[in-house]
């Protein structure tokens, strides 16, 4: 497979395409498993409204943002974060942004908004403009801790599959000599 080829491959190293096609069937299923599980959990979370979970995602990431293209990453960052959302001044976004981001029909994310903001998870600045709130903070840390554990084990799971030389040996894939290899090390 080749990058030049498939246009959706378009800036992905040829060394990244390698690893991929020599460990596809591992690599896709920790993948899977790990997307899966995210999307049942919000799922739950949001009754099954995935686009409001969307929604809501989009407007939290807008809102976290430091500048247009930077999200916060030092404790400094954190700090002024939630100095700013006690504040309320969060770079706020609207609808119509929200749409546009996200491909979501404007009258569908006015509708989430106002979902939203009923159940406390946004707030309403100046003009038609919204923020999240503490609420969404506190409800979601827990899904978010759990989440930042799945993504771990995924890395890990990852890393073992790509150091693996081949994709099958001995009959036995990749995928179970990563789960042979972390239950021996859990024991």
């Amino acid at each position: 497979m080749s990058r030049h080829l498939i246009p959706e491959l378009h800036g992905i190293s040829q060394t990244t395409i390698d690893d991929y096609t020599k460990h596809s069937a591992a690599i896709t299923a920790y993948l899977n498993d790990f997307l899966l599980k995210y999307l049942f959990s919000l799922y739950r979370e949001f009754d099954g409204d995935i686009a409001k979970a969307m929604i809501l995602g989009e407007v939290a990431h807008h809102n976290i943002r430091l500048t247009s293209d930077r999200l916060p990453v030092s404790q400094r960052d954190v700090e002024l974060l939630r100095a700013s959302l006690k504040e309320d001044k969060l770079p706020p976004c609207n609808p119509f942004s929200v749409s546009e981001a996200t491909g979501i029909p404007r009258e569908t994310v006015r509708r989430k908004f106002a979902e939203l903001v009923r159940e406390g998870y946004l707030k309403k600045t100046a003009g038609r403009s919204y923020i999240f709130t503490e609420k969404l903070v506190q409800k979601f840390a827990p899904t978010n801790m759990r989440l930042f554990y799945e993504f771990q084990v995924l890395c890990a799971r990852l890393s073992q599959v790509l150091a693996q030389p081949d994709a099958s040996q001995d009959g036995v894939s990749a995928a179970e000599r990563q789960d042979q290899t972390l239950d021996q090390e859990s024991k």
